[in-house]
């Protein structure tokens, strides 16, 4: 039996992606028996996601499978229905790109370095351009504006954290937390994606990482959850943002910052318990912090 496949691909993340890479993409159509499903054809997808194509079936049942090019083991993103002795089929496949393929985080990132030139990166690049080109760049690399702009706040976000860290005040900041924060530095590719899931929390750089260990935990786990970032998440991760967020909150030379890390920093402590006094602060109400005893 012949069928008249025609139809659309569209994407229905607009927060995002206000174009899609259509060649990116595969359209398969299959055979449909009982249990079984045969591939039968390939269905050219036009550069605006378009699709028209006669195809021959052994049966009067086939299905559509949309599949993402990737690496050797191509991904189903969607797929129809069964259409049963449909002689016209006229579909359209409604996608979210957040979902599929890399991570958020690395779709944006890899799409803005791909414009960067003469040595640029995106880490150069961003925070030097005016609203108007960073339009132009939303535009040039089909992520809209939103997108591109958690990019360029977890950029500036990492700066003024690379900044802090080069002038950390030996007077405040414990040997344990400098050595942690030193790490977190020595690993940008982390802390952009880091901050750029934190940047959601906040525009600065000390309400950005006021959050406790558990809350850090939860925040990130929901980004990988929801393919924003790839699994970066451990306990040597969680270690560095936690000390991270100390040597900020404790800074006594901030008066922007979380008043009661000023308090706390300024007890007899030692600062393994000065930290963990922080964390249960920001983690939970008072009555919990009584409850551990910690009060």
């Amino acid at each position: 039996m012949d069928f008249l496949v025609k139809g659309r691909i569209e994407s229905i993340n607009k927060d995002f992606f206000s174009c899609i890479n259509f060649t990116d993409f595969v359209l398969k159509a299959y055979q449909v028996g009982i249990g079984t499903e045969t591939e039968i054809s390939t269905i050219a997808i036009t550069a605006s996601g378009t699709f028209n194509q006669t195809i021959t079936s052994a049966t009067n049942a086939i299905k559509l499978k949309l599949f993402l090019e990737n690496g050797e083991a191509d991904e189903l993103i969607a797929e129809s229905s069964r259409f049963c002795a449909d002689d016209v089929i006229d579909f359209v496949f409604s996608i979210d790109l957040s979902k599929s393929g890399d991570p958020l985080y690395d779709k944006i990132y890899s799409g803005v370095n791909a414009l960067c030139t003469g040595g640029a990166t995106p880490v150069t690049l961003l925070p030097t351009l005016s609203e108007e080109e960073l339009a132009d760049l939303a535009c040039l690399t089909c992520f809209n504006s939103r997108g591109i702009a958690r990019l360029n706040n977890a950029i500036k976000l990492w700066l003024a954290f690379v900044d802090f860290e080069d002038g950390l005040p030996m007077d405040y900041v414990y040997p344990a937390a400098a050595t942690f924060c030193g790490e977190f530095v020595g690993n940008p590719s982390v802390g952009l994606a880091v901050f750029f899931v934190l940047e959601r929390k906040a525009d600065t750089l000390h309400m950005a990482l006021t959050h406790s260990r558990a809350q850090f935990n939860s925040i990130l786990q929901a980004a990988i959850d929801a393919n924003e970032i790839d699994n970066i998440l451990d306990a040597t991760l969680l270690n560095r943002l936690e000390a991270c967020r100390d040597a900020v909150l404790f800074n006594t030379n901030d008066d922007g910052a979380y008043y009661d890390a000023k308090l706390i920093h300024l007890s007899g402590n030692t600062y393994e318990i000065k930290s963990n006094l922080l964390d249960a602060a920001l983690d939970t109400s008072l009555d919990k912090v009584i409850d551990d005893g910690i009060a």
